[in-house]
């Protein structure tokens, strides 16, 4: 993964935001759950079993 513009949670330290269309290729990790699914586009459909979150990711 190449240097990609990040944006650091501070409430959550262990977590950061990435601008979509920034990662080239496998970025070596995989999704932990779906955020605010209560804002998605009607057209998108979520086909797997990660938990669901309708606002942000809750602490763990």
């Amino acid at each position: 993964m190449r240097d990609l513009p990040q944006t650091r949670l501070y409430s959550q330290p262990d977590a950061f935001g990435l601008a979509l269309g920034t990662v080239d290729g496998d970025p070596g990790c995989k999704p932990l759950r779906h955020v605010m699914v209560c804002s998605k586009a009607l057209w998108f459909d979520i086909t797997d079993d990660l938990p669901l979150s309708d606002n942000t990711a809750p602490s763990d």
